[in-house]
């Protein structure tokens, strides 16, 4: 149901109630209720744009042609004494 739509209902309800002070207390109450999470909505899925989204897996075209790869072996470090590097900056996120 769009914003639209449901104004429309209730003003149908609102029209319905007659001029009962209590019965037209209840459907403002309802229709102030209504606008805020309407009006949200309608603002949420206006920014979204997800209609006008490019969705580039499905959209765009890609072909790979006569892949390879090698791995070159640069070299074997044996003797160490620590399972940890020197100088590694795992402990402090930030230079000094």
């Amino acid at each position: 149901m769009t914003g639209v739509q449901a104004l429309a209902a209730a003003a149908d309800v609102t029209a319905s109630v007659g001029s009962s002070d209590e019965g037209s207390g209840k459907v403002m109450l309802l229709l102030l209720l209504l606008a805020g999470p309407l009006y949200a909505g309608w603002v949420h899925l206006r920014y979204r744009n997800t209609d006008k989204r490019h969705h580039h897996e499905s959209e765009t075209r890609s072909d790979m042609l006569d892949v390879q790869a090698q791995d070159v072996r640069t070299g074997a470090r044996t003797g160490l004494r620590s399972s940890r590097m020197q100088g590694a900056n795992s402990r402090k996120v930030r230079a000094p």
